[in-house]
């Protein structure tokens, strides 16, 4: 149950990484495009060579074992290419999207600090008005005693012939001056709340550092901010792009066998094909080794075992279907056939003594 828990959780995640590649691939991919379908056509063409770098690394090793070695290197070498590709377009989407996301943070944080600036002056430009009454209450004092005769006499406080007068408009310019510093305490008031208003709603965007990972990593290690920065998007593309490509490959692992062999313990003899006669059984002894890990190639077998039978006079030699009968008699043998041709897993033709078998194989 564990066991299914973790590999069911490997797929999950892995599938997660092959999601976000494909995505940030198409993504860079299609902000390249001059116009929306060229966009489309630069995304999709992201996506199908991020695509390959998940496939390639299963034809690779299909190839290594067909012994197809040309088309191992063809294949390393595609793997290497659509890997690039889509490293530099998970680079791009990834220093874009980060340059950004900064950008947006550092102009948060400049404009709530320009806002408590502004507020901070503010507030102490209204402690220095100081408290007032209302506008409201001192234009109703100051229409009360326009009512007064001394204000006809006076034309508005323009003649102050008398004691009377100029202390009467004294009064009155008294109270205009308070209205003007509670119109001015009233205009700062509404200015305060807008400005706190405004500040409540950037604290939410300009909370921190621009870039706290950035700024954290580069007070510990004392580096440079920019080389923090692109060390990290460095490191995310690696772990996308690498966990994408080769992810898949390693939870499903190549199984260079089409039916799982199983193996012997330690002390187990290699028994003979039943079939096999006197020369037959020599050859097996001399030959064959029993390998779990080995694989052979039907007629590379029969090859060195001709070889052998002439080397040693010791014919005439079985035909090929008499050996394949014998042969896959023997237990420890897993038979499989790919690309027309018949393998033998579990057993390895022992090396140096008919070195010509493997070369008449391959020509």
């Amino acid at each position: 149950m564990m066991q299914l828990l973790m590999r069911g959780t490997a797929w999950l995640v892995t599938g997660g990484l092959v999601l976000v590649s494909v995505m940030m691939n198409f993504r860079f991919g299609q902000s390249l495009g001059g116009t929306a379908a060229d966009g489309l056509v630069y995304g999709l063409a992201s996506v199908c060579a991020d695509g390959f770098k998940v496939v390639l690394p299963f034809a690779i090793a299909q190839a290594w074992d067909g012994r197809r070695y040309l088309a191992v290197g063809v294949g390393a070498l595609l793997w290497v290419a659509f890997t690039g590709y889509s490293m530099t377009s998970s680079l791009g989407h990834s220093a874009s999207n980060r340059a950004q996301v900064s950008g947006e943070r550092g102009h948060a944080v400049a404009s709530y600090r320009d806002v408590r600036q502004a507020l901070e002056t503010r507030q102490r430009e209204r402690s220095g008005v100081g408290v007032t009454r209302s506008t409201a209450s001192i234009e109703a004092e100051i229409g009360g005693w326009q009512l007064k005769p001394a204000w006809r006499v006076s034309q508005g406080c323009q003649e102050t012939t008398t004691r009377d007068v100029r202390q009467y408009c004294e009064q009155m310019l008294r109270l205009k001056g308070e209205l003007a510093a509670a119109q001015q305490a009233a205009r700062l008031d509404e200015e305060i709340a807008r400005l706190s208003e405004r500040s409540q709603t950037l604290a939410a965007g300009a909370g921190g550092s621009v870039d706290a990972q950035v700024m954290l990593i580069r007070d510990l290690t004392g580096l440079d901010g920019d080389r923090v920065r692109l060390t990290l998007t460095i490191m995310v593309s690696l772990i996308v792009e690498l966990g994408s490509g080769l992810g898949v490959f390693v939870l499903v692992g190549h199984n260079r066998r089409e039916m799982t062999a199983v193996s012997p313990p330690e002390s187990a003899k290699l028994e003979l094909p039943r079939l096999i006669e006197a020369a037959e059984t020599t050859w097996w002894r001399e030959r064959v080794t029993l390998d779990p890990d080995g694989i052979e190639a039907e007629i590379d077998v029969y090859r060195d075992y001709c070889i052998w039978v002439v080397r040693n006079d010791r014919g005439p030699a079985v035909s090929l279907a008499e050996l394949r009968a014998s042969l896959r008699g023997e237990p420890h043998l897993t038979v499989s056939r790919r690309r027309r041709t018949t393998y033998y897993s579990g057993i390895k033709l022992r090396a140096g003594m008919i070195p010509d078998a493997r070369r008449l194989s391959h020509r």
